[in-house]
């Protein structure tokens, strides 16, 4: 019996109960194999020999086991009949290729500086993503990300608020792990400052202040920071 796996590693399917039952003639007591007593003969290929001599006839190898969270899985190979004759090596090729679910991640950028009042606001933002704290994608925010922000929102206008969402992430890795993604800013600026950041599993929100110079230009005095609603990402 070949067994293939293909994105997912075959520990993680050792634990979920991963078997396989080979049937065959009346005079062959069926056999239940478990993946452990496979010998992994390449990177995702497993092999499972039959030592000595079985009667010729026709087989069946079915494989069976529980879902594995966080993935979905098609399968080729299993539950299919061969003929085994006399003399003659009959492989059961058994492949299972895993596809991660996807979540969606959010950076969300608030400019408190009254609407750019002094003209000093960055053209653009270097925003990293990172899964398990590596970076694996770097974008530019820009004002073509921004959102447009409601009326009742009397702290922030359309243009203030940038947001960038990245779509179709792996919500888990090869051993079926859950990605912890996060997001970093790089701000190169002298006239700006981070004085807030907050998220969770879903996304990241900076604010970046300016002190304006003449502070008490409208909308640039007094009031809490009113933050608009973080987009919809996830599963």
């Amino acid at each position: 019996i070949r067994k293939k796996i293909e994105g997912l590693d075959a520990s993680v399917l050792s634990e979920n109960g991963l078997t396989f039952t080979l049937s065959g003639p009346d005079d062959f007591e069926p056999m239940e194999i478990k993946l452990s007593d496979f010998k992994k003969v390449s990177e995702g290929v497993y092999e499972y020999t039959f030592d000595g001599r079985i009667p010729t006839g026709e087989y069946k190898v079915v494989e069976s086991g529980e879902d594995v969270e966080y993935f979905t899985v098609t399968v080729s190979g299993s539950d299919k009949a061969q003929e085994v004759e006399k003399d003659d090596e009959t492989v059961f090729e058994i492949v299972n290729e895993y596809v991660a679910e996807n979540t969606s991640y959010a950076v969300v950028k608030i400019w408190d500086d009254a609407h750019d009042k002094d003209g000093k606001r960055p053209d653009e933002l270097e925003v990293r993503l990172l899964a398990n704290g590596e970076v694996i994608d770097t974008v530019y925010v820009s004002m073509v990300d921004a959102v447009i922000v409601g009326e009742e929102d009397e702290e922030y206008s359309t243009g203030d608020v940038w947001v960038y969402v990245w779509e179709e992430l792996p919500m888990a890795d090869e051993y079926a792990e859950l990605i912890s993604y996060t997001a970093e800013e790089v701000l190169e600026s002298d006239d700006y400052e981070q004085t807030d950041m907050e998220g969770d599993e879903y996304y990241t929100l900076f604010v970046n202040s300016h002190q304006l110079e003449d502070p008490c230009a409208e909308g640039g005095c007094g009031g809490d920071i009113i933050r608009p609603a973080t987009p919809e990402t996830g599963r």
